[in-house]
């Protein structure tokens, strides 16, 4: 299940601009389980997928995607929403996305142990031309028994210069979110790698660091 890393440092720099070339989310819909088809404003649980069963309690932030942007209420969205009440959860925050809108959500408590959880819309949150969008579920999981604390493995990793570009791939051995790192003459720049994959491959423009 998604886990989150910032684990990968590059050192270097190239001067000219260019053009990623490869997808840098690759953000997957999900087509399976409750919730996938048919959920509330035509809105999907991209990570974890809908009805995904055994997700970490430690899950570190859950993905959605919506077909269009949204202006969020307080609420945001509801996360294990059920007879406790949901779990503390940061507001949504935009995330890469290929088509619609993405939102992230971080956790900011465990999710309940082998329980269902859903994922509401919360109350305020309005569309992109403020028209209300009713609660409802936007899909569901199940949290496992136990939390997984073992960090992902990264395997397969390959750093080339490849003109004004660099590229840089590696695999992981479950799903995670990963960001590249690169510093060079005391500058550091963040480039997302992707969102719940277990493959990356980044081509990164490196302009705003010195020659």
């Amino acid at each position: 299940m998604l886990k989150t890393m910032r684990s990968l440092m590059v050192m270097g720099a190239l001067a000219s601009a260019c053009v990623p070339e490869t997808d840098l989310t690759n953000i997957p819909g999900g087509t399976d389980g409750p919730g996938a088809a048919g959920s509330a404003a035509g809105a999907t649980l991209v990570d974890p997928v809908a009805g995904t069963i055994d997700v970490p309690l430690n899950l570190a932030a859950v993905t959605v995607k919506f077909p269009a942007a949204v202006s969020w209420g307080a609420e945001g969205l509801r996360i294990c929403d059920g007879d406790g009440g949901p779990i503390a959860a940061m507001p949504p925050a935009e995330a890469p996305c290929d088509g619609g809108a993405c939102y992230r959500v971080a956790l900011a408590g465990r999710l309940p142990p082998a329980v269902p959880c859903k994922i509401v819309i919360g109350a305020g949150a309005m569309d992109a031309g403020g028209a209300p969008i009713a609660g409802g579920i936007v899909g569901i999981f199940e949290a496992a028994a136990e939390a997984d604390e073992a960090p992902p493995v990264i395997g397969d990793l390959s750093i080339a210069a490849a003109g004004p570009c660099l590229t840089v791939s590696f695999s992981t051995d479950e799903p995670a979110a990963a960001t590249i790192v690169v510093q060079a003459g005391g500058l550091e720049t963040t480039s997302p790698a992707g969102v719940g994959q277990t493959r990356f491959d980044v081509a990164l423009p490196l302009t705003s660091l010195p020659p």
